[in-house]
């Protein structure tokens, strides 16, 4: 085998995060390691200064002078800044600062850190409004997968904090009391789609690079990347989750899931392209996780009609949706409807909610 530069490859998009960056840029410089690793952090073309705060991070904790190491390289697409961290000998950041947004125009960005990539045994994720908080979460994550060759990925378990990151919510899993240490696919599909459990976060994702193409591949059939780079690997092997606590999710803070309140036509597109997701999975597997697949797909079509009425909470107490009403639990069904039948209450109650969170 021919052997890597670096052993983990940490790959971090981020967008608009001027608040939150530099948490996340801390929990990758506090790794402890007996490897090299190599932080990519692509910032695609943020307009709230968040560039600026990563190029201070830069010129304070790196050595940017390091004629042997540093390297700075300008092209249409990006300004690339290459150094290592001053005080961690195992930590390199390669920081793209895109000269325009590739999201919008739907253009990857792959390419360009694939020099990264393909020099790294490993891959880690984590996006610029999440963070580490376990200085050995890098090195826990190696050694186990270094030691089983079966397993593809391994997981861990993620706390759920505000945007300013003063309040805990609870966890993901919420309940680890079914999870297994070692999970198969039939594990996952299971808890994530047929119990309707968000069983593990992206921040916490680290699995084998030679899967990447497979996972980037697969991304073309549905909407967001953090499922298929999941269900691929299970398909390939076993996966490890360490029940303790290693990163932190910020909610509500700009991301993916809350672009998706204020836009239903973009919601309802999401839930449309994750059925033909699903349908594809069903395919490649043979039905051999049919019932857990049929279980996510009904909660797409409840979500669609419930978007399509105008976010109409009465949607979910349609018998042939109980099922998706009984996995997001009675609080929460309870309070759609209410959201739909007494929106001046249902307003009051979320303001009192926000006030004890304060």
């Amino acid at each position: 085998m021919i052997s890597k530069k670096y052993m983990v490859n940490v790959n971090c998009p981020t967008f608009n995060h001027v608040n939150y960056i530099e948490y996340a840029m801390n929990g990758f410089t506090i790794q402890q390691t007996n490897f090299p690793f190599v932080c990519t952090i692509l910032d695609d073309a943020s307009t709230d200064g968040e560039q600026e705060i990563i190029k201070r991070y830069l010129q304070e904790n790196f050595d940017l002078e390091d004629t042997i190491v540093a390297r700075t390289e300008e092209t249409d697409n990006y300004v690339l800044n290459f150094a290592k961290h001053k005080i961690n000998p195992n930590c390199y950041f390669a920081v793209l600062f895109l000269k325009y947004n590739h999201y919008s125009i739907k253009k990857s960005k792959d390419p360009y850190i694939m020099e990264w990539k393909d020099n790294s045994k490993y891959i880690a994720l984590c996006e610029g409004d999440d963070f580490w908080t376990d200085p050995l979460k890098l090195q826990k994550q190696v050694d186990y997968l270094e030691s089983h060759p079966e397993c593809t990925i391994c997981f861990a378990a993620t706390r759920l904090i505000d945007k300013q990151g003063k309040k805990q919510y609870g966890r993901i899993p919420k309940d680890a009391s079914r999870l297994k240490d070692v999970l198969t696919l039939e594990d996952f599909c299971y808890e994530q789609f047929y119990v309707g459990q968000w069983a593990f976060h992206t921040s916490t994702f680290f699995y084998r690079s030679e899967l990447q193409i497979v996972c980037q591949a697969s991304l073309k059939n549905f909407p967001y990347g953090d499922l298929p780079t999941i269900l691929m690997c299970l398909f390939h092997g076993n996966g490890y989750f360490i029940n303790e606590p290693m990163s932190c999710y910020r909610q509500d803070s700009g991301g993916f899931n809350s672009s998706l309140k204020g836009n239903p036509s973009k919601a309802i597109s999401i839930e449309r392209q994750l059925i033909e997701g699903m349908k594809w999975f069903d395919k490649l597997t043979g039905g051999k996780y049919h019932k857990s697949v049929e279980r996510r797909i009904l909660r797409c079509e409840c979500l669609i009609e419930y978007h399509e009425q105008g976010r109409n909470g009465w949607v979910f107490l349609k018998p042939q949706y109980w099922p998706i009403a009984k996995m997001q639990g009675i609080k929460t069904t309870v309070l759609m409807v209410l959201q739909t039948a007494m929106p001046k209450l249902y307003r009051f109650a979320q303001s009192f909610k926000h006030k004890l969170h304060k």
